[in-house]
C-alpha cells in the first residue's frame, strides 16, 4: 500500500483549478488584502494535510 503522504503529494495538483477557486471565493468574503493574504498561506499550509485526510477517510470507506 502506498504511503498516504506520497498519494496526496501527487493528488495535490491535480486539484489545482478547484483549489484556486476556493481561494478567490475565500479571497471575496474579506476586504482587507493582509487578512486575505494571511488566509491563504493558512489554506496553503494546511492543503496537504487536508488531502491526506481524504486519502485516509477513503482507505477507512474501503475497508468498511
Amino acid at each position: 500500500m502506498s504511503d498516504v503522504t506520497a498519494i496526496a503529494t501527487a493528488i495535490v495538483p491535480m486539484c489545482a483549478g478547484e483549489y484556486s477557486a476556493e481561494k478567490s471565493a475565500w479571497g471575496k468574503t474579506l476586504s482587507d488584502p493582509a487578512r486575505v493574504q494571511m488566509e491563504f498561506a493558512r489554506m496553503d499550509a494546511a492543503q496537504l494535510q487536508h488531502v491526506v485526510e481524504i486519502v485516509l477517510d477513503e482507505r477507512r470507506a474501503r475497508v468498511k
